[in-house]
């Protein structure tokens, strides 16, 4: 009803119901009320729509922002390089600074193919010192390509626990775990990748005299004081397989490798520790796993994050393993595929086998050193025949001589014997293989 109605009722209602009462009085306080009530809609209801309209022009002006910063992000760098007269810059085969940028996601067609195609691998080891020395590289690369080989494995961390590059990793970094002025490991990745070599790490695993001083727990044990690293006969400290702590580091390693333009990952001393007294060590108890199930389930959870990360596991066994006669008790598998890597890389140099002589089947061979074509034969043909998953097999094979093994034993490694290891693998169906020399030098040119 209009107001005015309204005050008429109050006029009658007030004169009935109190004739004492002035209702004049009564009819002008109700006017005055309905005029404030009128009063104060209009001005809620005026700011309720400026408010609404400021909401929405702020909302508009939000939205063209991040427009135009879309469009300017978009357009900046090719607008930079136009003005700029910048074109794009050839990839270097040479390393020219430790400092030189991360390789990119993208690589070249030979090192991706050597990545996935073990039969295509033709590879060499590469020892530290190739991380630090860019002139060495440099020559190796050049020698590399003339020669065909397009895998270089190189240690990122060996038998000795030091970390060989400038990891980023915080259980590491600024330790007694990682090198004195580490280089930068993504350079060398880089430097191989352009030059079409696929770049390798090599990480040795459990075997780690350092890593138990810093990681502490993470160590092998004394059974009798689980409070005091373990030694072996060497006094060597190892890390303790069945550590949580002790994995994760590995692992961490190994994908940061990736991350640092390493396409395959070498995992070596996949094992408890090979020499000492088993029994003094924290290893035994009714609800411990085996030692193999503990390798393998660490291979099988290290294979997943390396290929998450990008890259491919290979895992490196000894001779001795691969043909069924590892030591007991290290947690190495008698058959080495039973191992879940991507692939599988057993160490064939003669002169690392029992220099007393193996058995290989119905094969005998008394002086393995002595006989490399003979030796890698036997070996190759036997794992020919236990490889039932037909898993991708890139063994390591000599190309040094051992003087340590003694008179009679040893013999002076030419092109000749190596190139008879490589007939060797090749007549087993293995094409692909990695030459081993620890100093990591070649005659490449003769290999040609």
């Amino acid at each position: 009803r209009e107001p005015y109605e309204r005050t008429e009722i109050a006029r009658v209602f007030f004169q009935a119901e109190d004739g004492i009462r002035e209702s004049d009085e009564y009819f002008w306080r109700i006017n005055q009320m309905a005029r404030i009530r009128r009063s104060y809609r209009s001005i809620y209801t005026s700011r309720r729509k400026r408010h609404g309209k400021s909401v929405l022009k702020a909302l508009i002006v939000v939205i063209l922002v991040a427009a135009l910063v879309f469009l300017g992000y978009s357009i900046a760098d090719p607008l930079i390089k136009f003005f700029s007269g910048k074109r794009p810059v050839s990839s270097s085969s040479a390393v020219t600074s430790s400092q030189s940028s991360a390789p990119s996601s993208s690589s070249n067609p030979s090192s991706s193919q050597a990545t996935t195609d073990t039969a295509e691998v033709h590879g060499v080891y590469l020892p530290k010192k190739y991380l630090q020395d860019t002139a060495a590289l440099n020559n190796f690369i050049t020698q590399a390509k003339a020669a065909g080989i397009n895998l270089a494995v190189i240690d990122l961390k060996a038998e000795d626990g030091i970390v060989n590059y400038n990891t980023s990793l915080p259980q590491a970094k600024g330790t007694a775990m990682v090198a004195q002025n580490a280089p930068d490991a993504a350079a060398v990745a880089k430097a191989l990748s352009d030059a079409g070599i696929t770049p390798a790490a090599r990480i040795c695993a459990f075997k780690d005299p350092v890593a138990p001083t810093v990681l502490r727990g993470a160590g092998v044990m004394y059974s009798k004081n689980h409070a005091v690293n373990w030694l072996d006969p060497t006094n060597t400290r190892w890390l303790n397989p069945n550590s949580t702590d002790a994995q994760q580091y590995i692992e961490s390693l190994a994908t940061e490798a990736v991350s640092l333009g390493f396409k395959q990952i070498y995992i070596d001393s996949l094992t408890f520790p090979t020499s000492g007294s088993p029994d003094s060590t924290g290893y035994y108890g009714d609800n411990m796993p085996s030692k193999e199930q503990v390798i393998s389930n660490f291979v099988a959870a290290l294979k997943q994050q390396v290929n998450t990360a990008g890259g491919k596991l290979s895992v490196m066994t000894s001779g001795a393993a691969a043909i069924g006669q590892a030591a007991p008790n290290i947690g190495q598998s008698q058959s080495i595929y039973a191992l879940p890597g991507d692939f599988i890389s057993p160490n064939l140099c003669p002169s690392l086998f029992n220099k007393g002589g193996i058995q290989v089947g119905s094969t005998a061979i008394a002086k393995p050193d002595l006989a490399p074509g003979d030796t890698v034969s036997a070996v190759a043909q036997y794992l020919k025949t236990q490889n039932s998953a037909n898993t991708g097999t890139v063994p390591f094979i000599q190309d040094f001589t051992n003087t340590s093994l003694g008179g009679g034993n040893i013999k002076q490694y030419t092109a000749t014997d190596v190139k008879a290891e490589i007939a060797a693998l090749n007549s087993a169906g293995m094409n692909g293989y990695i030459l081993y020399n620890p100093e990591g030098t070649y005659d490449l040119a003769s290999l040609k």
